[in-house]
């Protein structure tokens, strides 16, 4: 069984509360690492598969989104549906 999971790394962040708006920047970062060795330590253990998938985005119109390392990302993708697709021929053919 394979999995991918993906976690935001917030550079800016807008908390609404009522009709006030504060913005909270660089908190995202930290709730981002803190997740991905949280979910490396207790979930991925229980899968074939794990990917964290990387990107920084924002709550904020026009919602912009990047991913961390586009290259990597598409690598390590790459090479999980590789991996995958093998062994399901393993398993099935």
């Amino acid at each position: 069984m394979s999995v991918q999971y993906s976690v935001a790394l917030l550079t800016c962040r807008a908390c609404h509360q009522g009709t006030s708006r504060p913005v909270d920047t660089g908190v995202g970062v930290q709730e981002a690492a803190d997740a991905i060795a949280r979910l490396r330590e207790l979930a991925a253990p229980s899968f074939d598969e794990f990917m964290i998938l990387r990107y920084k985005a924002t709550n904020e119109a026009p919602y912009a989104f990047a991913w961390v390392d586009e290259n990597q990302t598409a690598m390590e993708y790459s090479a999980l549906l590789t991996r995958v697709s093998r062994d399901y021929d393993r398993r099935f053919a």
